[in-house]
């Protein structure tokens, strides 16, 4: 699975290469900084509005797409939703496992680390 994630991966970051001033290491950051945020229920700031906006405008997006997007960009969440937090965490955690990816376009990079967490049967 993981193979596969990483070749998608390369093969979109050198398409959308620039196309973005956001990359995986901005990401990993700005949703670190969101998680301690969060965790201590801290004044939400900057990094905290972009990394779950950023996260919540691909799950719009994925969701929207559905059944026509290729089956192996397609998210299928568990019925009773996935909360924003859990979004976030499962983003570092892929960001995290995947450090040769962090020089790609941020929201790719999130839609891999959704389709990689819930992927579609």
């Amino acid at each position: 699975m993981k193979a596969g994630i990483a070749a998608i991966a390369l093969g979109i970051m050198m398409v959308s290469a620039g196309a973005s001033a956001t990359d995986g290491n901005d990401l990993l950051s700005e949703c670190n900084t969101a998680i301690r945020a969060l965790d201590k229920k801290a004044h939400a700031d900057y990094d905290v509005g972009y990394c779950l906006g950023l996260i919540q405008g691909v799950l719009g997006t994925a969701s929207i797409m559905g059944e026509t997007a290729p089956k192996n960009m397609q998210v299928c969440l568990p019925d009773s939703g996935v909360k924003g937090q859990q979004a976030i965490r499962v983003t570092v955690k892929f960001l995290e496992d995947n450090p040769k990816l962090l020089n790609g376009d941020a929201s790719m990079l999130v839609l891999l680390a959704l389709t990689d967490a819930f992927p579609c049967q």
